[in-house]
């Protein structure tokens, strides 16, 4: 296996900046996800580490060999596409043989080689049957089987579990995990779902508008968001954002123009000692730290309205109105909520991220 290395890698689909300068370093052995929405690039630059796109400018580095402009062929690197890309006429072994038929391996190597893979794989069973007579789970084991009997320096998956149904994701994520650290290999694995990078990856890469939003290991990324976006696109169900203004001769914050949050002395003396401009920020506080009761707490707390329940079988998830502003506070079934109830909500200082409202950037 082998280290990946892009420098300054752009791309652009006419006026449109798919890609805007990436640098990223994916490790020998790493299992490293591009996360991001539809449209972010994360494809695009799969698909230029592949050479199956050119870039508009920078370099791709492949075990210390620059590939940028070689043919995909030549750069050792195995795809795994969303939609499988199996050949309906072939069996399941002549559509794994195929890419070993290409290097002309003698009938004898080839058939060791998918011995040893669908050994792996658990598909010996199926080695006759058509594309046709398979389940999804079991395209996507030959699609990989396909990748892996290679040997590649490099493994690309495109959302490869996208079209699986949910029980069969969460299987095959534990599978693919398992698998590819028995066979010790890089893997540069792209899709949108927070959920398979946060289980799966090594480390993960954060994309949005075509950059690069930040790059860490999934509890990292999770605990310490670098911006808003991050923050929002980070975490089911997703983090609450109030806008609210910093009141610096009051060391408060005032919270959809009406709500007063007191703020300890040691957050008040570090807001005041940034930019002395910084007046409108963004608070954010995940769901599992709201907390809410019919009863007023000896906390800091105010009234919201429930707005509608979302039971999860051992939690449920209440989505609370004040004013204008709908949020989610994940809590216990047991706590009996109706719609239109009146409940009070408190959370603690410790659990808030405080970002610019301008930038995005996050303060604490």
């Amino acid at each position: 296996m082998a280290e990946v290395v892009l420098k300054n890698l752009s791309k652009k689909f006419g006026k449109v900046e798919a890609v805007k300068n990436i640098d990223l370093t994916v490790k020998d052995k790493e299992l490293l996800c591009l996360l991001g929405p539809s449209g972010c690039g994360k494809t695009t630059v799969l698909r230029m580490i592949a050479g199956l796109e050119l870039p508009n400018s920078g370099t791709v580095y492949i075990g210390g060999r620059e590939v940028t402009y070689l043919e995909p062929k030549d750069r050792d690197v195995a795809m795994v596409f969303q939609e499988y890309a199996l050949y309906p006429h072939l069996t399941v072994f002549e559509n794994i043989a195929y890419p070993l038929r290409v290097r002309r391996l003698s009938n004898t190597q080839i058939k060791d080689k998918i011995e040893r893979v669908a050994e792996l794989l658990d598909i010996k069973e199926i080695l006759s049957r058509l594309p046709s007579q398979l389940s999804g789970g079991q395209k996507q084991r030959v699609s990989l089987g396909r990748a892996i009997v290679r040997e590649p320096q490099i493994f690309l998956m495109d959302e490869p579990l996208s079209s699986l149904d949910a029980q069969m994701r969460a299987v095959m994520r534990s599978e693919l995990k398992r698998l590819f650290k028995k066979l010790q290999g890089t893997v540069i694995f792209v899709t949108h779902d927070q959920l398979e990078a946060m289980s799966m990856s090594d480390r993960m890469v954060v994309m949005s508008a075509g950059k690069i939003q930040q790059k860490g290991t999934p509890m990292d990324i999770f605990e310490r968001p670098r911006n808003s976006f991050v923050a929002g696109f980070i975490g089911d169900p997703a983090i609450n954002f109030f806008d609210c203004e910093f009141d610096r001769k009051l060391g408060k914050l005032i919270v959809n123009e009406v709500l007063v949050f007191p703020l300890s002395k040691s957050l008040n003396h570090f807001l005041c000692m940034r930019d002395s401009n910084l007046n409108k920020l963004r608070m954010g506080i995940r769901p599992n730290f709201i907390q809410v009761s019919a009863t007023k707490p000896s906390s800091w707390s105010f009234q919201a309205e429930v707005y509608i329940c979302e039971p999860q079988g051992t939690e449920e998830i209440i989505n609370l109105q004040f004013k204008q502003s709908l949020f989610k506070a994940r809590v216990n079934v047991g706590m009996k909520m109706t719609m239109g109830q009146k409940i009070w909500v408190s959370f603690d200082e410790k659990h808030l991220y405080l970002f610019d409202q301008e930038t995005g950037q996050t303060l604490t």
